[in-house]
């Protein structure tokens, strides 16, 4: 996916956790941002770009000091799920 696509996502999503959320402070409280799968793109591009639109939209990196792999469990929940 490309910058500007994912940062559509992002946007997306943030307009509509804010239409669930309308407390004052949930701006500041919802701006933390954890790249999926720790993966902050494959090119410098990627990541420079997305890291500058997140820091001028107020967000902070969520930071992750252990990864358990919880992805690789996707399937199952989907399965137990469906």
């Amino acid at each position: 996916m490309g910058v500007d696509a994912f940062i559509k996502e992002i946007a997306k999503d943030d307009d509509l956790l804010g239409s669930i959320d309308t407390a004052p402070d949930s701006v500041q409280r919802r701006r933390v941002f954890r790249y999926p799968y720790l993966s902050e793109g494959e090119t410098l591009e990627k990541h420079e770009g997305v890291r500058k639109y997140l820091l001028a939209n107020g967000y902070r990196i969520a930071e992750v000091a252990t990864d358990y792999s919880d992805w690789a469990w996707n399937q199952i929940a989907g399965q137990c799920a469906g």
